[in-house]
């Protein structure tokens, strides 16, 4: 593996996390700590990755993708590749409502534009509520929230 700067500067972000994703990190983290103490490995470098061997060094990303190869194929779900997560986890933030320019900037994207490209297909469904919506407000039947 080859370490090296991202390809843009919209590529070096901070993203906020909900209160279930940062303890399942921290948990983690936690159960690193004791598997390298129980290894007799001391306590992890500062430059342990996320999601390491208990050495601290990275996980090849093919080991990743062969992992979830079959965790997908044991859950008896249709087959999707690691990478379809992250359309999957855009898809699902467009239909519960994300705006767009939000997920643009947490999947560090270019532009807006390029992601509603992308990503058009999750807000379609929303096509008549939106027609609804529209026309109660013309007709003064609704306010904006």
């Amino acid at each position: 593996m080859v370490f090296s700067e991202p390809k843009t500067p919209r590529s070096r972000r901070s993203i906020a996390l909900d209160p279930a994703t940062v303890a399942a990190l921290k948990t983690h983290k936690a159960q690193q700590g004791e598997e390298r103490i129980l290894l007799g490995l001391g306590k992890a470098r500062g430059d342990d990755q996320v999601f390491a061997t208990a050495e601290g060094n990275p996980i090849q990303p093919q080991s990743v993708s062969q992992a979830f190869e079959r965790l997908v194929k044991s859950a008896g779900v249709p087959r999707i590749r690691f990478h379809d997560l992250r359309h999957t986890y855009a898809t699902l933030a467009l239909a519960s409502g994300m705006k767009p320019w939000d997920l643009s900037d947490r999947l560090g994207h270019s532009s807006v534009a390029f992601t509603l490209d992308v990503y058009r297909h999750a807000l379609l469904s929303d096509q008549q509520d939106a027609s609804d919506a529209a026309a109660a407000f013309i007709l003064g039947e609704r306010n904006i929230q």
